[in-house]
């Protein structure tokens, strides 16, 4: 007699079981409003924030394995989903991060273009201010890194601004 529906097996159920409290215990490192934008049961929410609160280890291990025992009811799909939105940077600020590097490469290399070529296309930006900042980055030692964050933290900012 053979069933319609694979069994799984016992390590299968294992793997399944730990995976889930892994999830579960993804939660504790969350803040309240982060908790409360997720699809989890108010009794799970409860769990973790009580989890939070706990300073003892045993009492700790305890607590993670019973919230796996409560996302073992839940279906773990869509709290994934939305975890992985909650810490995956958006979009734009990964845009915005690449766009001020590659000016900030560009400006480094010596390209008296580059300067131009930014100042042109961001009106409103301060030619002294960032000639100022490019030149301390380009004179300053290769073990300072300080200049350069600085210049890259004002084009983040210039480049934010449009």
């Amino acid at each position: 007699m053979i069933s319609d529906e694979k069994k799984i097996s016992k390590s299968e159920r294992k793997r399944q079981i730990s995976a889930l409290q892994k999830l579960g215990e993804s939660l504790i490192d969350l803040n309240s409003s982060e908790l409360d934008s997720l699809p989890i049961s108010e009794q799970l929410r409860e769990a973790v924030l009580y989890a939070q609160s706990i300073r003892q280890h045993e009492a700790q291990r305890r607590q993670r394995q019973y919230i796996g025992k409560l996302m073992r009811d839940i279906d773990p799909q869509p709290l994934q989903q939305a975890l992985t939105a909650l810490r995956q940077p958006s979009l734009e600020e990964t845009r915005l991060h690449h766009a001020a590097e590659k000016w900030r490469d560009r400006l480094m290399a010596h390209d008296n273009d580059a300067l131009v070529e930014l100042l042109e296309s961001h009106p409103g930006a301060d030619r002294q201010h960032f000639g100022r900042l490019l030149r301390a980055a380009r004179n300053s030692p290769d073990d300072d890194p300080q200049p350069s964050r600085a210049l890259y933290r004002a084009l983040r900012v210039l480049l934010a601004a449009d």
